[in-house]
């Protein structure tokens, strides 16, 4: 047996033993309590950020709804313009920022002779305009691509037979997210009229020519009449 027993033998280092068993213990104890705290934290964050989530999760949903009413609306406004456009009597053209037709409705093809918008989709607006009406058209539609609301007017147009017909028209731009995209517009026949004031102004020349004519053959008559009326006079003396 050792001179001072076993326990002294071995106090020593049971010591350091039981030193490093509690700052071991201390060690566990602290990070037993930095993982609970951890956790803890985590958890009311995680509560946070599930309650923000849902938050904005409700408010996703209300948007999406309200943009879906918004969107219906929208489709259902489109069908009913669209409806329009199709049964009008005036013809319809779409056409985009470099004046390629992008649309038509059954009115604007017969204004034109054409039988189906395949004929005229894709080419140029200024196709089915008189060659000395191109550059005016162009710089008319210039102005609307630069931001002017909308112009009218009367003008000629070329039928896919070569020949000319008259309309009226009303053009506006077409804007979207703040942004040109073309212009589109409607116009109406005015070649049955354009004949009749053309027959109209040819009548009147007519009659201006008869009347002159007629004025003529009057105011000879009165001359022939005043020249007999002076040799009766003559005689009568």
């Amino acid at each position: 047996m050792p001179r001072g027993g076993w326990n002294g033998a071995i106090r020593e280092r049971l010591r350091y033993f039981l030193l490093g068993e509690g700052l071991l213990l201390l060690v566990l104890t602290l990070f037993v309590h930095a993982a609970l705290w951890r956790y803890v934290s985590l958890s009311g964050e995680v509560a946070y950020r599930t309650e923000e989530l849902t938050r904005a999760n409700r408010e996703l949903q209300a948007e999406a709804e309200a943009r879906r009413r918004v969107h219906a609306a929208l489709r259902e406004r489109e069908r009913r313009f669209r409806t329009i456009v199709e049964n009008s009597e005036a013809g319809y053209v779409f056409c985009d920022t470099n004046r390629i037709v992008r649309n038509v409705n059954r009115a604007w093809l017969s204004l034109h002779g054409f039988a189906a918008p395949e004929d005229v989709l894709g080419t140029d607006f200024l196709h089915r305009v008189p060659a000395e009406q191109i550059r005016e058209t162009a710089a008319l539609l210039e102005r609307l691509f630069q931001g002017e609301r909308a112009v009218s007017g009367e003008s000629a147009r070329l039928r896919r037979d070569g020949s000319l017909g008259y309309h009226t028209y009303s053009l506006t731009v077409v804007v979207e997210d703040g942004r040109v995209v073309g212009a589109e517009g409607f116009f109406l026949d005015t070649t049955e009229r354009r004949k009749a004031f053309e027959e109209l102004q040819l009548l009147n020349a007519e009659l201006e020519e008869r009347v002159a004519a007629r004025s003529k053959e009057l105011a000879e008559a009165n001359r022939t009449l005043e020249e007999k009326n002076a040799r009766l006079a003559e005689l009568n003396e």
